[in-house]
């Protein structure tokens, strides 16, 4: 059984397995991240990131890489029919999964982070403490993180504490 007790494990490497990653890190937590892919890779269009998102970026000190592959757009406005109701100075970030992917990809890398492929999620077995991942032989951990996709446009994080 491989044992890593001292990591924190993730389970998914897409945005919010690759933030949750850099987050740790730079908290001073070892993690692992765990791909039931063979390859990385990002799929999907445009994103935006609003305000309170930009805070996680300038947090992680992301802030530089993020502006540099994305654009913040002049104004909002709202339409109605061929009349503008609404504009206001916009505070959003606008950039491609790829190049938001690739940003927390790098940086997450950096920071000494690895990434198991072909590892997907199979059971959890809460009252042994095990996490069955196929492919490879049962792991140990003391904290599980799941950051999967539900579907294309909703990602959701979150912890399963053994």
């Amino acid at each position: 059984m491989n044992d890593f007790s001292d990591h924190i494990g993730i389970i998914g490497a897409g945005i919010s397995g690759l933030a949750l990653g850099c987050t740790l890190a730079k908290e001073g937590y070892s993690s692992i991240i765990f791909e039931k892919n063979n390859e990385l890779g990002s799929h999907g269009a445009g994103i935006s990131i609003s305000p309170n998102g930009l805070k996680v970026f300038k947090s992680l000190g992301l802030e530089e890489s993020l502006n540099h592959s994305s654009k913040l757009g002049l104004t909002s406005e709202i339409y109605s029919y061929d009349e503008c109701v609404y504009s206001a100075d916009s505070k959003v970030r606008t950039t491609s999964r790829e190049s938001l992917y690739k940003v927390l990809l790098n940086e997450y890398l950096s920071l000494g982070g690895s990434i198991y492929f072909n590892h997907e999620l199979e059971n959890i077995d809460i009252p042994i403490e095990l996490f069955i991942l196929k492919i490879i032989s049962p792991i140990k951990f003391s904290i599980l993180l799941l950051a999967m996709a539900l579907n294309q446009n909703v990602e959701i994080s979150f912890l399963v504490l053994i």
